[in-house]
């Protein structure tokens, strides 16, 4: 019998997730990407939002 692999917690999210995850349209996360407003990085066309790095810009963007 194998030993499970432990679970790792996700380094990278794709556009659609990050939409589905923060209740935005994949469109919109688009703009904020290409824009520079959220940070991402580029591996050929795919585009990733770091995890770390969206919860910054969501605590960044908190009004009140």
């Amino acid at each position: 019998m194998s030993t499970p692999l432990p679970t790792l917690p996700r380094l990278l999210y794709t556009v659609p997730e990050v939409a589905e995850m923060c209740g935005f349209s994949p469109s919109h996360v688009y703009e904020l990407v290409a824009s520079g407003t959220l940070p991402s990085l580029r591996s050929g066309r795919a585009v990733r939002v770091p995890s770390d790095r969206l919860t910054q810009w969501i605590d960044e963007h908190l009004e009140g």
